[in-house]
């Protein structure tokens, strides 16, 4: 081919690979102006893409180390604390119902075991509170609230245990010291029984006696004076006894206690009924069984003690006091009663006793010595046991009404009338003939006496008070207890509602890390693709193949005989090595052309075919 087809082909050729190169852009320029290899081209893309994969498994590590530490958190602390918060709100609510049973205990065992139960619980109440306080589930504020209210709860209950503990210790010993009355009683008038009989029968000895010497005169004082004395003196005890079990029965707790008075009731009033048939009807007699009438109406009928109401066990105060106001206006009828019974079964008393000894006296004209002895011996002697067992039958009523009694200010006026039997008692004694008989009374006597003694400490009023006031303590105590279980309960709530609201908080935290970091990932993912795709354009398409490309045309150009054909030698790589190698077999090709134009003679030899062969791009280099 001539230099001339060269040439005219050579602007087609070389027009491609020049604005190929042109169109290169800013990368494959700044490649080649650098002069990196292609080794260090590719791994430079190859680099990048392995920094970018390193970045993309950093950035996931780092997304599930945080969800992770989350998880902890949540697991660690948060879980730890909403148990712990619910524990604590069913401990709270159980210590809160702690002080009615602590209230109702029925005795010290069962207050000491209800009291070991609640210390139990509060100190789980103290662990699940120091276990917020370290898990820092809550504001520290309110569960210092809780922690306060908790303490000032069971410094009540403790106030509240105390009381109740001196309560049912001094009913227990009230209650003992009733056992005594009871038994002291029960004594006293079995001591009282053969006196009585003996007196009675001793009476009817004398009398027979003396109704053989004096006849219809002795006969007619036995019959009218005696068994009148006598008779009104039953009828008094009677209605002392009547008396005495209607304020029992008024002051019993229940009405099984209650209903325990009627038997004896029933006997007095038989007894009594059958004595008044006997006596002799007068004006002062009718008077006398009308006032017993009336003590025996507050037993009977729809009005009467049994009819009175009793206090439920859960009843309020006001409702209890409503109905103990109740039961002591009923208490001051029968009191008042038996004064106006014993007003005139002492005046009907004294006048028998009068007519007695005026009739005696007449008597004792004729019979002196018998008569005065009859009067001495056997009627003083039966008054004084029969007006003894009347004021011991008034004396153990009244001490157990005090014993009952559910007002303090009334236990004053109680032991004023406790006193005045106790001295109507030592008279009675004295007057006692059989002096053996007058000594076992004493002690019984002496047995009363101590149980209502105010020097005493635990005498049966004094533990009455001491017990009352303790229940009045433990009543206000369980007022407070009230107001301050509404308040733990709402401090417990607000440090729940706390615990949740955070356990709430760290679950939307962790979920905003894992969107984060998986929002992370995806735009690493998406910068790697980006990278990818420009480091594959522009490094290993633009810079690499397109300029191979455009070498590998020029060289089949410049094989076809183009020796004009343009050739690019921009860059300092092994592309760029190879351009220059080729521009060295182009140029010597290009001189055996003009050297095989000249005239023979002055032409040299011309060259080994084999010189026109193109080096390789490795021999040019070196």
């Amino acid at each position: 081919m001539s230099a001339t087809d060269g040439a005219s082909t050579m602007p087609g050729l070389a027009s491609p690979a020049s604005s190929t190169l042109r169109s290169g852009g800013g990368g494959a320029l700044l490649a080649q102006r650098l002069g990196l290899s292609i080794r260090m081209k590719l791994a430079l893309a190859f680099g990048s893409v392995l920094t970018l994969t390193l970045v993309a498994g950093g950035v996931g590590w780092a997304s599930l180390d945080i969800v992770g530490r989350s998880l902890r958190q949540i697991v660690d602390g948060s879980l730890p604390a909403i148990t712990a918060s619910q524990r604590l709100t069913a401990s709270s609510g159980q210590i809160a119902a702690a002080a009615p049973s602590l209230m109702s205990a029925a005795s010290e065992s069962a207050l000491r075991t209800e009291f070991g139960a609640l210390a139990e619980k509060q100190r789980a109440v103290t662990a699940l509170i120091k276990t917020l306080q370290e898990r820092r589930a809550a504001d520290p504020a309110a569960v210092q609230a809780v922690a306060a209210v908790a303490d000032r709860v069971m410094t009540e209950l403790n106030g509240l245990n105390a009381a109740v503990e001196q309560k049912l210790r001094t009913e227990a010993a009230r209650l003992a010291q009733l056992k005594g009355l009871e038994e002291a009683h029960g004594t006293f008038l079995k001591l009282l029984a053969p006196g009585i009989d003996e007196g009675n029968f001793a009476l009817v000895t004398d009398g027979e006696t003396a109704l053989q010497k004096t006849n219809k005169g002795l006969s007619g004082l036995m019959e009218g004076g005696v068994a009148t004395l006598r008779g009104v003196l039953e009828i008094q005890v009677a209605g002392t006894t009547i008396a005495a079990q209607l304020i029992e029965a008024a002051n019993a707790p229940g009405a099984d206690r209650a209903n325990v008075t009627r038997d004896p009731i029933i006997a007095a009033s038989t007894a009594a009924s059958k004595t008044f048939e006997t006596l002799p009807q007068s004006d002062e007699l009718a008077a006398l069984r009308k006032s017993y009438d009336a003590i025996v109406a507050l037993g009977t009928g729809a009005a009467s003690v049994y009819s009175l109401p009793f206090a439920r066990p859960d009843a309020s105060l006001a409702d209890l006091q409503a109905v103990q106001r109740t039961r002591y206006a009923f208490v001051e009828r029968i009191h008042a009663a038996q004064q106006s019974f014993a007003a005139k079964a002492i005046a009907l008393v004294d006048g028998a006793n009068f007519d007695l000894v005026l009739a005696g006296e007449d008597l004792a004209k004729q019979n002196q010595g018998t008569v005065s002895g009859l009067i001495e011996r056997g009627i003083a002697g039966l008054r004084s046991l029969l007006e003894l067992q009347a004021e011991g039958n008034l004396l153990a009523g009244l001490i157990r009404e005090a014993a009952t009694t559910e007002q303090i200010d009334r236990l004053v006026p109680m032991r004023e009338r406790i006193e005045a039997g106790l001295v109507h008692m030592e008279i009675s004694l004295a007057a006692v003939a059989d002096r053996a008989v007058a000594d076992n009374l004493g002690k019984q006597t002496a047995v009363f006496t101590a149980l209502v003694d105010a020097d005493a400490k635990d005498n049966v009023l004094a533990l009455r008070e001491r017990e009352l006031r303790a229940r009045s303590l433990a009543q206000a105590s369980l007022g407070r207890n009230r107001t301050l279980a509404e308040e733990f309960d709402a401090a417990v709530v607000k440090v729940v509602a706390d615990v949740e609201r955070n356990a709430e908080t760290g679950g939307a935290g962790a979920e905003a890390r894992i969107d984060q970091g998986m929002l992370g990932l995806i735009a690493i993912m998406a910068v790697s693709v980006v990278i990818c795709l420009l480091v594959g354009w522009f490094v290993v398409v633009r810079n690499i193949a397109l300029r191979l490309g455009v070498l590998t045309r020029s060289m089949r150009d410049i094989a076809a005989g183009d020796l004009e054909a343009k050739i690019p030698v921009a860059g300092r790589d092994e592309i760029t090595a190879m351009a220059h190698a080729l521009e060295v077999f182009r140029d010597t090709a290009r001189e055996v052309l003009s050297a095989n134009a000249r005239p023979p003679t002055s032409r040299p030899s011309p060259p080994r075919p084999t010189s026109c062969r193109p080096r390789s791009a490795k021999s040019v280099g070196k």
